[in-house]
């Protein structure tokens, strides 16, 4: 069903937007290069201060990261419409949007609180949905294709790769914090469709 359509004809409005703005932001801030803009949208002294918007604003952000700028947004971004579009697809704009924010609000607090500012992405998010997936495809037969065992088995090989700093400055905090939240989150609100 979900993957038998086309990718991006099967990605909801919520999804689309998200690519959207996230493309648009990336843009303005010039990668990342527009310190003065790019700052705005994660400082961590305006957070301090109360302006907790700031911990979700980071994943519009998007980096030049090895050696490319495309490489950072292109990579997330496919990522996202392929899960979280699967969660817009069977559980809805409402799932999917309180699943994103309280997603982006751990994962990034969990990176400004180990190493402070200067990051951004949707890859937070993305393990966050990763976990997520993971433990609903184990309960529930819809979401087995989309995350495969191997699929995960390989993001969680990725992330630990990323901790070794081969690719350089990766939010791996908010990677970690991401998939563990995404897990227990399936793990406390498990759906049953079939």
């Amino acid at each position: 069903m979900y993957l038998q359509e086309g990718i991006w004809k099967r990605t909801g409005l919520f999804c689309k937007l998200i690519v959207l703005a996230t493309i648009v932001i990336s843009w303005q801030t010039n990668f990342g290069r527009n310190a003065h803009l790019a700052d705005y949208l994660y400082s961590w002294n305006l957070i301090k201060t109360g302006e907790l918007w700031r911990l979700v604003t980071p994943i519009f952000l998007h980096f030049r990261i090895f050696g490319s700028v495309w490489f950072h947004i292109v990579f997330n971004l496919a990522i996202w419409v392929m899960y979280a579009g699967a969660v817009e697809y069977y559980e809805g704009k409402k799932k999917i949007f309180i699943f994103t924010l309280l997603a982006a609000v751990i994962s990034n607090s969990a990176q400004f609180y180990f190493s402070g500012g200067n990051f951004g992405g949707l890859s937070g998010v993305n393990f966050a949905l990763i976990g997520y997936l993971f433990v609903q495809g184990r309960r529930n037969l819809f979401y087995a294709p989309v995350m495969r065992k191997e699929s995960f088995y390989f993001f969680v090989i990725f992330m630990i790769f990323c901790w070794t700093g081969i690719f350089g400055a990766v939010a791996n905090w908010a990677h970690l914090a991401g998939l563990l939240f995404g897990m227990l989150f399936a793990a406390i609100f498990t759906i049953r469709l079939l």
